[in-house]
């Protein structure tokens, strides 16, 4: 019988929140050199927890990145930051948050 931790579960909550927000990009991004992207109307930027730079913090998201290599990168800036983009990986995300990005994407999925 297999052990199930904690970090089993979350590490399976982050990779399934991955996968859905894949989808929602290939689905609603504009296709691009490399890849797609979904660009939030300022009005709609998510808001997630996530670490930058080692530090936990709210980082509000602008744009989403999917390669065709299948890498998924966030592009945002720090709340109470605003006005330096940085590029998040999606390791870095807390789990749980993700899905406030996908639930932004206008997709019919």
């Amino acid at each position: 019988m297999r052990k199930v931790t904690i970090l089993h579960l979350v590490n399976l909550v982050k990779r399934k929140e991955q996968e859905a927000l894949k989808r929602a990009i290939k689905y609603s991004g504009d296709a691009v050199k490399g890849g797609y992207v979904y660009k939030f109307a300022k009005d709609e930027q998510p808001i997630i927890a996530a670490y930058v730079i080692d530090e936990p913090c709210d980082v509000v998201v602008t744009k989403v990145r999917l390669s065709k290599q299948d890498n998924l990168l966030i592009e945002g800036e720090v709340k109470n930051d605003r006005g330096c983009t940085y590029i998040i990986e999606p390791s870095d995300i807390f789990a749980g948050q993700m899905d406030f990005i996908t639930g932004q994407i206008d997709t019919v999925l």
